[in-house]
């Protein structure tokens, strides 16, 4: 075993707006099961986990609620307690810190208690805003290196050097300061056969986030990458490898699982988990084959659906499917590169009703250029729609994606405008849209959530 104990960290997120949840982050799950496989001694502390009752906000509250996030950045909030009691039980060596675009905020703070309770531990930031932009964290001298791309390999080959001693700079995927320059190494390798993770245990979490408070919210993957590039998504910047797991890796987890902890759900976090029919088939297949009785859901892309696949998802136990509709409005869903019609999105849900599968859809609101007919489309549409669950967000501009750089280049610095260390993903941010009065929008905005709310009361 490697003499270096190490603790990947989930910043809290929804505590800060006021929900509490009982989930956790499968990233660094994967990331903790990969070291243990290679002799590093590692555990994951979700910070967005709440032992107590749970709390589901509302999609409207989460808007209307946006600025707790702000204010619980603050150091009196409880959370940030908690976390310094872990980093002062566990004691680690080596920290690294999952960093989302929307909770730098709260990733830079849970930085600073790091750098309190374990002033000689390494910091490494991780996650998806690395990829974007590691200069920001690595100049606020909180983090010492920072792992863009997939971290298992690039994430190992660095502790193995500060381990022996050796040079990290060969390091692949590596970003680090040398004399206040930002060096960024040559990408990282990926893992080729992603059956070389192993058997992503929940056991790895810290006492505060036991597998036994989690039963039944257990979530897994199938691979990586995503065949689209819409243009607000950070997948457009990725330029990740499409690839799976064997369907009978897949199936080994899932049978860990009923058998060590007595799950009877799963949730498949993949973005289109129908992208390879050929792998589909055989996984439901063999769940049907092995009488293995367990209800899943998953998201996908309605390009990828066929009613053959369906119905043999429904005997295979899939009870919902999650669907990226995000607009009503064909001039804004080309403008998103979503690479879709309006009439692909309707036959999609006909036959995933038709199939006994819950229909559940995921809308925009805020996108740039969007106008208030567009916005009407989209209301109109969920309607028409009908969906078993009707899910609002607000558009984020991640940096490096077409949309970021459509504003940026069309309607403002967006650089200048927007500090990403207080930025909230429920907060809209109307500097970006241009054609819709302020106040109106606050109102169509208003609106928009009553009629979510509406098709979720009768669903």
């Amino acid at each position: 075993m490697n003499d270096l104990k190490v603790l990947l960290i989930f910043p809290p997120f929804y505590r800060l707006f006021g929900e509490k949840k009982k989930w956790y982050p499968l990233s660094i799950l994967h990331l903790a099961t990969y070291l243990r496989s290679k002799n590093i001694e590692a555990f994951c502390y979700n910070a967005d986990f709440d032992a107590g009752p749970e709390k589901i906000l509302t999609y409207r509250e989460r808007y209307t609620l946006s600025d707790n996030f702000l204010i619980n950045l603050d150091h009196s909030y409880y959370v940030w307690d908690e976390i310094g009691e872990v980093l002062k039980n566990y004691k680690p060596d080596v920290i690294g810190i999952s960093v989302l675009t929307e909770a730098l905020g709260s990733a830079t703070r849970v930085a600073e208690i790091a750098r309190q309770k374990c002033p000689e531990a390494t910091i490494v930031a991780g996650g998806p805003h690395v990829s974007i932009d590691a200069s920001l964290l690595l100049k606020s001298k909180l983090f010492d290196f920072a792992i863009y791309g997939e971290g298992e390999l690039p994430l190992v080959s660095l502790i193995n050097c500060l381990t022996f001693g050796e040079d990290y700079r060969s390091v692949k995927g590596l970003c680090y300061l040398n004399d206040s320059v930002v060096i960024k190494s040559l990408p990282g390798d990926t893992i080729v056969d992603l059956n070389e993770i192993g058997f992503p245990d929940p056991k790895y979490f810290v006492e505060q986030n036991l597998p036994d408070r989690i039963i039944n919210k257990f979530m897994i993957s199938i691979g990586r990458g995503c065949p689209y590039a819409c243009g607000f998504c950070h997948c457009s910047k990725w330029n990740f490898t499409l690839r799976t797991g064997s369907a009978g890796n897949i199936i080994s987890i899932i049978e860990k699982y009923t058998e060590q902890y007595g799950i009877n759900k799963l949730l498949f976090v993949d973005d289109t988990f129908t992208w390879n029919k050929k792998f589909v088939k055989e996984f439901c297949e063999t769940l049907i084959s092995k009488r293995i009785e367990i209800k899943w859901s998953c998201s996908t892309h309605v390009n990828d659906l066929n009613h053959e696949l369906l119905t043999l998802m429904k005997q295979a136990g899939c009870e919902s499917i999650h669907v990226g509709v995000e607009s009503g409005s064909q001039r804004v869903l080309d403008f998103m590169n979503k690479r879709v019609k309006i009439e692909s999105i309707f036959r999609a849900g006909q036959i995933i009703k038709n199939a006994g599968i819950e229909f559940r859809t995921y809308f925009l609101v805020g996108i740039p250029t969007e106008t208030e007919d567009d916005i009407a489309m989209s209301m109109e549409f969920m309607r028409i729609l009908n969906p078993d669950e009707a899910m609002l967000h607000v558009y984020v501009p991640v940096p490096g994606t077409p949309m970021y750089n459509y504003i940026k280049e069309n309607i403002i610095d967006i650089e200048k405008s927007i500090d990403w260390t207080i930025f909230s993903r429920h907060k809209l941010d109307s500097s970006t849209i241009t054609q819709i009065d302020h106040v109106i929008l606050d109102a169509i905005i208003d609106n928009f959530y009553t009629i979510v709310e509406t098709i979720n009361r009768h669903a």
